[in-house]
Formats: C-alpha cells, sequence, structure tokens
C-alpha cells in the first residue's frame, strides 16, 4: 500500500466514525447564524463584552466567506476589542513549567485564546508548536475527560467557553498547518461538545460552540481543497 493509500484509507475513516454529519451541523450552524443576526440587528454590540463581540465577527467572517450566510447585520463599533490573551502573565506561569502551558493535564486558563493569537498573528515558533503537541496528546489520550482541569477554580460555563476555544484553536492551527491531525482534535472536541450542549436543562452558551463549528467547517473545507 502506497503512502497515498494509507492516507486517503485514514481520512475515510475518520470521516466514517464522525458521529456529526455535515448535514446536522449545516442546520445547526445557519441556524444560529439567524438568531445571531436578528440578536445583533435588533440590539446592536454594545451589550455584547469583549469575547463575544470576538465570535460575532469571526462568525460573520467565515459564514460569508463560505457563502452560507449573504447577509450580514451591521459589525462595526467605536469599543476597541480587549486584547484577552494576557501574555505577560501567561509568559510568566509558563516561563515556570518549560514553556509549557499544560503540565500533568492541568491547563493555565486563557490558553487557547493566548495561542490563537499567536496563530492568527503567524507566530508559528516553537514555543507553539511544543504546545500544540502537548495539547493533541492530552485530547488524544484523555479523550472526553480532556480539558477538565485548570489552576484556578473555574465554573462549568468557564470550562465549556474554554474547551470551545481549544477547538477553535485546533482547527486554526490545522488550517494554517495544513495537519490532519489537529482537525481530527477539532472534530472530536466538537461532537464531545455537541452532547454536552444538548443535554437536557443543559444551559451552556452557544455562541463559543457556533465560532468552534464555524472554524471546524471552514477549516475542513480548505483542507479539502488542498
Amino acid at each position: 500500500m502506497t503512502g497515498s493509500q494509507k492516507f486517503l484509507r485514514w481520512t475515510n475513516s475518520l470521516f466514517a466514525e464522525r458521529y456529526l454529519s455535515a448535514g446536522r451541523i449545516n442546520r445547526f450552524i445557519l441556524k444560529e447564524c439567524q438568531h445571531l443576526s436578528a440578536f445583533v440587528r435588533l440590539q446592536g454590540l454594545d451589550e455584547l463584552n469583549d469575547l463575544d463581540l470576538q465570535y460575532v465577527h469571526q462568525v460573520f467572517d467565515l459564514t460569508s466567506q463560505m457563502g452560507w450566510v449573504t447577509s450580514v447585520p451591521d459589525l462595526s463599533s467605536e469599543r476597541k476589542v480587549a486584547d484577552r490573551s494576557k501574555p505577560s502573565q501567561i509568559d510568566r506561569l509558563a516561563a515556570s513549567t518549560d514553556g509549557r502551558l499544560i503540565h500533568k493535564s492541568v491547563l493555565i486558563p486563557d490558553s487557547a485564546a493566548y495561542l490563537l493569537k499567536m496563530v492568527r498573528d503567524g507566530q508559528m515558533d516553537d514555543r507553539l508548536e511544543k504546545n500544540m503537541e502537548l495539547l493533541l496528546r492530552h485530547v488524544e489520550v484523555k479523550r472526553v475527560r480532556s480539558l477538565q482541569k485548570y489552576e484556578k477554580k473555574m465554573t462549568r460555563t468557564q470550562i465549556w467557553t474554554e474547551k470551545c476555544n481549544y477547538a477553535i484553536l485546533f482547527s486554526a492551527y490545522a488550517r494554517q498547518k495544513k495537519d490532519w491531525r489537529y482537525l481530527n482534535a477539532a472534530l472530536k472536541l466538537n461532537e464531545w461538545l455537541w452532547k454536552e450542549y444538548h443535554r437536557p436543562f443543559s444551559s451552556r452558551p452557544s455562541l463559543p460552540y457556533l465560532t468552534a463549528l464555524v472554524e471546524q467547517e471552514f477549516t475542513l473545507r480548505g483542507i479539502e481543497q488542498c
């Protein structure tokens, strides 16, 4: 069996085991985008916190690029979005663990946002690659129990948002590196998050998860065309 045949067999296996079908994801994204668009048109952007504002911009940017949303609400705002990556704090904490943002399955809060900013700024250095490999291994080993422990006490909603941000990070990194391993990690994370989101009486916010699914589908489309 040639290398290309092995790769094709692996990708076929990957998509055969997907819990979420493309149609199911697309319907969810389109429905949530309609709700989000109506909210922005009625309420504007002033009621959104900085992180939610980032999500809204990313959702409509990527869905419009894919041609899924053709009528985008006015997203102009005079408010400057704060940088949530907290580089000085995270750098200091990482320095105490040889540059690692995860140590013995315990994560530094806001690491996903910190690494995502590096990816989007094109800072594809050894530190980023080292942490991405560590995170990938953590998710592959711990699976549904991954991304649960943090260096400070966090609420369920905060942990939910962190996990969504890691799914976004894996998709964005996979897109930059053209690496199916990270897209596979994003796919699995989003499957587990889907089940968590749809549990009875779940109150998980939809916007972080919507962003994670949009990032996944945008990356999937880009990598398939390579």
